[in-house]
């Protein structure tokens, strides 16, 4: 057992320890192993943890072996070594699918209001402006760190000058309220992180009538605590989603608009 793995062990013992009593049960393709012979999970594990990975450890945990070594369903994609691994990394880019995406009702919206932890992944986009700041764009979390936005709210042509765009808003329900709370439930406070760094898309012309890739990214200041009411929502990825047109489809829009004429 190398130093390494000695020193993880003693922090996952804590861990676990501290984690909801019940464990997984593993699907077929994801058998309950030692954590360190799921071989990209423990690599993953080597360079750094992150609220994500935490809580991916937390739900994939399945109990301990004889040794007491902490056992978990290792997924297919981390059956494989890091070096057999593809250079996109889900974890420090965009999340596993067992976090990402998961609403927590199923309320139909249509111009009507949603669930208070419907819609976590939603963000808003503060800007400071001379006399005071507000919020007058949105935006969806992706990962602990990125939320995806449109580039307009970055550098659009009719976003004032002396406008700056600062921070990001996660886990608000009703924007005409300090605290959130619908029937017995009630949010936690709202969380304010500073925005490190806006990335438009290099393609993005501010007056193109068309406006062609009008997508960006806001990178945070620090990782993202994920509850129920703050979680990054997935992206497609497989090319067959991708490469959907999504003609006759019923979509669904969410944000901050007037539910009332």
């Amino acid at each position: 057992m190398d130093w390494y793995y000695k020193n993880t062990l003693v922090w996952l013992l804590v861990l676990f320890s501290t984690a909801d009593p019940t464990v997984a049960a593993c699907k077929k393709d994801a058998p309950c192993i030692a954590l360190q012979d799921c071989q990209g999970l423990y690599e993953r594990l080597k360079q750094g943890t992150s609220e994500i990975l935490l809580q991916l450890l937390r739900q994939l945990h399945c109990g301990f072996d004889e040794e007491t070594r902490p056992m978990v369903c290792c997924p297919p994609e981390f059956q494989i070594s890091q070096a057999q691994l593809p250079r996109f990394d889900p974890m420090t880019l965009l999340p596993n699918t067992s976090i990402c995406g998961i609403r927590n009702s199923d309320r139909i919206v249509g111009g009507t209001e949603t669930d208070i932890d419907e819609h976590p992944w939603m963000a808003l986009i503060r800007y400071d402006k001379p006399r005071g700041s507000g919020f007058y764009c949105g935006g969806v979390l992706i990962s602990s760190r990125y939320v995806l936005t449109a580039a307009h709210c970055v550098k659009g042509a009719d976003l004032p000058k002396n406008w700056k765009l600062s921070a990001v808003r996660l886990g608000e329900w009703n924007v005409s309220s300090e605290h959130d709370c619908y029937l017995d439930e009630c949010s936690p406070p709202v969380m304010d992180i500073p925005v490190e760094e806006a990335i438009a898309h290099e393609g993005y012309n501010p007056v193109d009538g068309h406006q062609q890739n009008d997508i960006a990214l806001l990178r945070l200041e620090k990782e993202v605590r994920i509850s129920d009411f703050v979680k990054p929502i997935c992206l497609p990825l497989s090319s067959d989603v991708r490469d959907k047109t999504f003609d006759d489809f019923t979509m669904e829009v969410a944000g901050w608009g007037k539910t009332e004429t």
